[in-house]
């Protein structure tokens, strides 16, 4: 058991959201990515006026596609924070600038609450 602290970039967030969905043809089968003639209009992820008009085959193809074929890969391909035998809860991320002469610095503080002391 363990709990880390993941940053991912709004761009590599998008190109998954833009890329292929993955199906399984049986709960056998291997998860595989959807052929792009198969994929519904408008399609899923976009942006809409009014949700309640989306025809019945986007919302039943969003509802058998929950996962996309690409993961979004981690900033800087590690996690910012990892700690074995702890369990976080809660967190919040505080992103902070300074101008120190003229030199800007840019810092993220991470606040992470956990459910028990970690005793090591």
């Amino acid at each position: 058991m363990g709990s880390a602290i993941c940053t991912f970039t709004l761009e590599d967030i998008e190109k998954a959201f833009n890329g292929k969905f993955k199906e399984q043809a049986t709960s056998s089968s291997a998860w595989l990515p959807v052929l792009t003639n198969k994929v519904p209009e408008p399609r899923p992820g976009q942006c809409v006026n009014d949700t309640e008009t989306l025809p019945d085959t986007v919302l039943n193809f969003i509802r058998s596609h929950p996962l996309m074929d690409e993961a979004v890969a981690h900033k800087d391909n590690k996690p910012v924070y990892y700690k074995r035998d702890l369990l976080f809860l809660c967190l919040v991320v505080d992103p902070l600038q300074y101008d120190v002469f003229g030199k800007r610095y840019q810092y993220t503080v991470y606040y992470a609450g956990t459910s028990t002391y970690n005793l090591n």
